[in-house]
């Protein structure tokens, strides 16, 4: 089994890399959220894996949401383990996400990254197509050798992505993603198209449309940026910086 969450199409690029390497059933968190499926029962020495971004040095809110839920069966013998993507590091996401599997009483086996582009607009603009083509490529064969050890069931690369000075990088930014995740932010431009995807996507149900536009409805939401980057006419903004610096889905992402 393989869970991931991924608003760009970045992790599931990843994941179902892995389920075609391994055998193994991909599956979407942000749907099992929505769904309320919270259970499984493994098969004997199964490979269970998570894979999905690093916001902030840490885990996204989503994830942590369905950790909490995830009740898994039958797994002695389970190979676990994660795959982070990022943009630049990792931080201490591996170890904030072991602790969170030891306190449900699973066993984290190996950790893994992949640097893939990054998109989190309002900091960083997209960059140029030819440079996306060549981060992807090189991510690409970067997943290869991940799935390699995964078929392996090694212990993973878990300081690969760690970054400069991980642990107090996390203790400063990963505080201003859960206190900063706020969607008052989030506007709609004149050109929205009223189709509702973004209601659609959004994994925290944060948005509900209402005479043909999206409104966001709670406080906060996990800052996924994915009804942002999935709106087929870039009418959604957050903040006043976004609207010129691109949007980006994975090229070979199905989303």
């Amino acid at each position: 089994m393989i869970y991931y969450f991924s608003a760009t199409g970045n992790s599931k690029v990843a994941a179902e890399r892995l389920a075609e390497k391994t055998g193994e059933e991909c599956l979407s968190i942000s749907e099992l959220l929505k769904e309320g499926k919270y259970c499984y029962s493994a098969h004997e020495n199964e490979r269970i894996g998570f894979v999905f971004p690093t916001y902030f040095y840490g885990v996204p809110t989503v994830v942590i949401d369905f950790i909490e839920k995830l009740e898994l069966q039958n797994i002695q013998g389970s190979y676990f383990y994660l795959v982070l993507t990022c943009g630049g590091s990792t931080g201490e996401a591996g170890n904030a996400f072991e602790r969170m599997l030891a306190q449900k009483g699973y066993v984290l086996s190996a950790q893994y990254s992949v640097k893939m582009p990054d998109n989190y607009v309002p900091i960083f603009k997209i960059p140029a197509p030819e440079k996306l083509e060549e981060l992807n490529r090189q991510a690409d064969q970067q997943i290869e050798d991940v799935c390699e050890q995964v078929v392996r069931r090694t212990a993973g690369d878990r300081n690969k992505l760690k970054g400069f000075a991980s642990a107090p990088m996390t203790k400063f930014l990963y505080p201003l993603y859960e206190k900063g995740r706020k969607t008052k932010k989030f506007y709609v431009t004149e050109v929205c198209s009223h189709c509702g995807l973004c209601q659609a996507v959004c994994p925290c149900q944060a948005i509900q449309m209402a005479e043909g536009k999206p409104h966001w409805t709670k406080e906060r939401c996990s800052l996924c940026l994915g009804c942002l980057h999935r709106c087929p006419v870039a009418a959604i903004q957050y903040g006043k910086s976004t609207e010129k610096k691109g949007r980006y889905l994975h090229p070979k992402a199905h989303l």
